[in-house]
């Protein structure tokens, strides 16, 4: 028996992807922790020890490819990078987290996967995986080491 207000759905018609009325995306997207955005991630954080401050311009101080820059971003998800804030608006200037440095010294995992929507985290994979996953052949010391700095007021001691 079909109720009044019922309304019949038509499943031959594509899930919709786009808001009717504002037209905003309505697809979660899962991004991965790729081998990719970990060398971009070390490839900022030696910036950022060259630099001898925790504030770096992509464009301005670094030497990204394309893929690299457009990617960059997705680094926040995981909470490894973060954009600066200040007194004045700094576009395109970034920071390296306490959590990017627990991840980069091996101390952190990471979940693999995580999904956006509308660009906030709605669900992380169970999956974790730790810098050394990605770099099998490098020592857990060298991580340990090497990466073993520290950041008071923007700067490294």
């Amino acid at each position: 028996m079909k109720e009044e207000n019922q309304i019949p759905i038509d499943f031959s018609k594509p899930v919709i992807d786009k808001c009717p009325h504002c037209g905003a995306s309505m697809k979660a997207y899962w991004h991965s922790l790729t081998p990719g955005l970990v060398k971009t991630f070390k490839k900022f954080v030696d910036t950022v020890k060259k630099k001898g401050i925790n504030d770096v311009h992509l464009q301005g101080d670094m030497d990204l490819t394309k893929n690299e820059y457009n990617n960059f971003q997705k680094l926040r998800y995981w909470g490894l990078v973060h954009h600066v804030k200040g007194t004045k608006h700094k576009t395109g200037h970034w920071l390296i987290t306490r959590q990017g440095g627990e991840f980069l010294r091996g101390e952190k995992p990471m979940p693999r996967k995580i999904k956006t929507f509308r660009n906030k985290i709605e669900e992380k994979s169970e999956d974790f995986v730790l810098i050394f996953d990605f770099y099998k052949s490098v020592s857990k010391t060298y991580w340990q080491t090497e990466y073993d700095i520290e950041i008071f007021q923007g700067k490294l001691i």
